[in-house]
């Protein structure tokens, strides 16, 4: 075996092929990934507990074969080389890599172990073709509202066929968000995408501009030009009512005189008021202050701590019903996170809950109380 590939085009590809498999599984089967020349083509595969990945890159095949290594191996080699085209040789069990504009190279043995096999459901299923990144935007948004924390549930996001469009939702015990999208999947149920299927998805959207999806009673596929990532459908854990109460607080929201404002401007807010405090490590932020906010002709942030000296403020965009309420620092940031790049969001109160809204977007999670 013998081909030579572009160093930033095989570290693309090792990269989605390692979201499918953890570096240290105790399966090898599920630790490893396939490098196999095909005509014109370098094809990588991985097989992991949740998903497969499937992806092909060109590059020069002088001899065809193929060998398997752990992906974290590969790259960790192939980014130790200069930038320019690197060439992998094969012979025997032995696999080298080299760099093809200077004299760096390494070697080592390729693994014995064959990966199971990756499931294609072929060029005759019924694929949707969609916008890849109007659905990565939509799944950006509701991913912090899907996780479940210190809970053995994956991270899982709906694709929601409705009469308008697509509903992009995530939802766990405190947090639910909803995106309205234009795409279209008419005639198939819920799609449910686990977090490792979202992840390669997110490289993908920058290669191709749309991406094909098939769903069945068994698996869900996404598919653009050179990547191919299938997930086994978890259990349907997420219930599809909370999308129906999120439907209902939409529309509600236009009978409210809820305060707008710049989402980024508070996600500064908490964070400047959690430093402040000495909250600042990423492990102190997991705790979960209590954040209270006070929302006029201005937003106020504080921790709930009683006379506590942290606190921030800055101005509205445009002023509604006042409103006061505490919340938890790690669900708020979470929340926030998820809003990236929405430059104005409304925020209202509904029962025990804190409901932000923008166009198509609505946020949601629970108020803390006493």
């Amino acid at each position: 075996m013998d081909f030579t590939i572009n160093k930033i085009d095989l570290l693309a590809a090792i990269d989605k092929c390692s979201v499918a498999v953890p570096r240290d599984h105790q399966q090898v089967a599920f630790s490893i990934m396939r490098v196999e020349t095909k005509k014109k083509t370098v094809r990588f595969a991985a097989v992991g507990e949740v998903c497969t990945v499937d992806t092909v890159v060109e590059g020069q095949v002088k001899t065809p074969g193929f060998f398997t290594v752990r992906p974290k191996h590969l790259r960790d080699l192939a980014a130790s080389m200069p930038d320019g085209r690197i060439q992998c040789l094969l012979k025997g069990t032995r696999v080298t890599v080299k760099s093809l504009v200077s004299s760096r190279k390494a070697s080592f043995e390729s693994h014995t172990t064959e990966l199971f096999t990756i499931e294609d459901p072929g060029k005759e299923a019924p694929w949707v073709e969609v916008n890849a990144k109007e659905l990565e935007r939509g799944l950006r948004i509701v991913r912090p509202s899907a996780t479940w924390e210190d809970r053995p549930d994956p991270t899982v996001s709906l694709l929601i066929p409705t009469e308008r469009g697509v509903d992009v939702f995530g939802s766990n015990g405190y947090m639910v968000a909803l995106v309205e999208t234009s795409l279209r999947i008419d005639g198939v149920p819920p799609i449910q995408l686990p977090e490792e299927v979202v992840d390669v998805l997110f490289q993908m959207s920058g290669d191709d501009e749309n991406v094909r999806i098939f769903s069945n009673e068994r698996r869900v596929y996404l598919e653009n030009c050179d990547t191919l990532v299938t997930s086994a459908l978890p259990a349907n854990y997420v219930f599809l009512t909370n999308h129906v109460h999120a439907i209902a607080h939409m529309k509600d929201t236009d009978r409210v005189a809820g305060a707008t404002f710049n989402p980024a401007l508070l996600l500064q807010g908490v964070k400047s008021v959690l430093s402040a405090a000495g909250f600042a490590s990423a492990d102190e932020k997991k705790v979960g202050m209590s954040i209270h906010l006070k929302i006029g002709t201005s937003v106020q942030v504080r921790l709930a701590l009683g006379d506590a000296d942290a606190q921030d403020e800055f101005d509205v965009v445009e002023a509604g019903t006042e409103m006061e309420f505490t919340v938890s620092s790690a669900h708020l940031l979470k929340l926030l996170s998820g809003l990236s790049g929405v430059d104005i969001v409304k925020v209202y109160q509904s029962d025990n809950k804190i409901i932000l809204q923008s166009q198509g977007i609505l946020c949601c999670m629970a108020e803390q109380r006493k």
